[in-house]
């Protein structure tokens, strides 16, 4: 999903996961408040770069683990691409904002068309 070849090259490659392949860096800290308020993660939306600098949208699953005083040592977890469902709901969003705008023309179109008729 990411581009790489394996885990492995995933891992030799990105040492920092959210400085490498988080798209948007200011969702980084509101990502890491909820994380470590709730110590796990269920279906957080966000966009990520893929290898080849593609962005990709993801519903990110993880928990943090933490040694016995708390620190956290690392984020464990998984991912889902999900672009298709985004790209889907954009695409809808964008239909209704088309239909929106013709439906307000129409109306304003038919009222002038009116009164034209009427002064005829």
């Amino acid at each position: 999903m990411c581009g790489y070849e394996s885990p492995e090259d995933l891992m030799a490659n990105v040492i920092d996961f959210r400085r490498q392949l988080t798209v948007d860096l200011n969702e980084r800290p509101e990502t890491r408040r909820m994380v470590d308020e709730q110590s796990s993660s269920l279906g957080l939306e966000q966009r990520i770069l893929r290898k080849d600098g593609i962005a990709i949208w993801v519903s990110a699953t993880f928990r943090s683990v933490r040694n016995d005083n708390g620190s956290l040592l690392y984020d464990k977890g998984f991912l889902s691409d999900i672009s298709d469902r985004k790209q889907a709901a954009q695409a809808i969003l964008e239909c209704e904002q088309r239909y929106r705008l013709l439906r307000e023309s129409a109306a304003a179109a038919i009222y002038l068309m009116a009164r034209q008729l009427m002064l005829v």
